[in-house]
């Protein structure tokens, strides 16, 4: 997680919401979690399955941030 934390850290999150509750809450307040592994040498379009995985986990759990 150290790339996302290191953008939240220098205030340049994609995220404005997370970035704004990150900076009034601190990093303390965040979890992070595995959703997925899987060997990526067996697919053919990696960038098209990430898409359609992260659309997949966006239905399921409705996350508060990052839903673009």
């Amino acid at each position: 997680m150290g790339y996302y934390q290191a953008n939240l850290n220098n205030h340049f999150y994609h995220d404005t919401a997370l970035q704004t509750d990150w900076d009034r809450l601190g990093a303390d307040a965040f979890s992070y979690r595995v959703l997925w592994k899987k060997d990526t040498t067996d697919v053919i379009n990696l960038r098209h399955k990430l898409k359609d995985l992260k659309q997949e986990w966006l239905e399921k759990y409705q996350p508060a941030y990052n839903q673009n």
